[in-house]
């Protein structure tokens, strides 16, 4: 949101509970099957393996889902 040149992000208060992994792994759930470039491994080594397992779990439920 901008007022006059100031920008503002706004967070739903709903995300402000959650920590930096679960945002991150949020963000980046698409990016296995969207890209060729970021693989689950890569995703581990940048981010950890909390991140890895959480765009995993996400990956694969959205697979079970689509079937």
């Amino acid at each position: 949101m901008c007022l006059t040149n100031q920008c503002f992000l706004w967070i739903h208060p709903f995300v402000q509970e959650l920590d930096w992994e679960s945002i991150a792994a949020g963000l980046l759930h698409d990016t296995v099957e969207d890209t060729n470039v970021v693989t689950f491994e890569r995703i581990e080594e940048e981010f950890g393996a909390t991140v890895r397992h959480i765009v995993e779990g996400e990956t694969k439920v959205l697979v079970i889902f689509e079937s």
